[in-house]
């Protein structure tokens, strides 16, 4: 079954590709394929603990503009309602780093 699901190309989890994760992120809101389709693939990619520790590193050195990257990440991960990536980000492993980012929301600065 998943030979048959189309593969999605994630940019590199890297500092300066936040802005390009954001925009995919973003793209697939409407399609519920394209949702699936990027849920597994940031399963399969092991994304989500790479997004974390980038999380990590940028709280330590209070780069805000990069958590405000980070926050609208998760958070549109957390809309993809996609229970593959809930498994991950409620794990008692990354919970703590999910919460910390959406503490980082750009709104309530």
């Amino acid at each position: 079954m998943s030979a048959s699901v189309p593969s999605m190309d994630l940019p590199s989890c890297e500092l300066h590709r936040l802005e390009d994760i954001v925009d995919l992120v973003s793209s697939v809101a409407r399609s519920r394929v394209d949702k699936q389709n990027l849920a597994l693939a940031l399963k399969n990619e092991g994304f989500i603990p790479k997004l974390l520790q980038l999380f990590q590193v940028r709280e330590n050195l209070k780069d805000t503009e990069s958590l405000h990257f980070l926050f609208d990440i998760v958070r549109r991960i957390l809309y993809l309602d996609e229970d593959v990536l809930f498994e991950v980000m409620f794990s008692d492993e990354y919970i703590l780093d999910v919460a910390g980012c959406l503490e980082y929301d750009p709104s309530l600065a």
